[in-house]
């Protein structure tokens, strides 16, 4: 799979090296505040995905470091949720505050689907 990582930092270069270890063509550059949403718009059938706020990058690349089962990227549909999603980085920050570790996640439980009627 082709992938662009946007984010030259400790975040984009620990993604870019895993995605590179499991096989993909990762392409690397810069970010600004905005270009996700000037790339979907220039690209609407690319899949731009923006916010990966639920956890450290040390989580995202080895999930195995917390146990239990758990979602690695929560796809919460287009850049339109990213904005809501960032908000969980001050939550994240107290935690590891109070933890003395970034090695959490943060869980989204849903119930199961009512069976149809009749």
């Amino acid at each position: 799979m082709k992938i662009a990582v946007l984010g030259t930092g400790e975040v984009g270069r620990r993604l870019a090296t895993k995605l590179v270890s499991l096989g993909h063509e990762v392409a690397m550059g810069s970010r600004t505040a905005d270009n996700a949403e000037q790339l979907q718009h220039a690209f609407p059938e690319a899949r731009v995905v923006k916010s990966l706020n639920t956890m450290t990058n040390t989580v995202m690349v080895e999930p195995g470091r917390v146990p239990g089962h758990h979602n690695v990227i929560l796809d919460l549909g287009d850049l339109t949720s990213a904005r809501a999603v960032e908000q969980l980085v001050q939550l994240g920050l107290w935690l590891y505050g109070m933890f003395g570790t970034g090695d959490f996640n943060f869980s989204v439980v849903t119930a199961p689907a009512p069976a149809p009627a009749g």
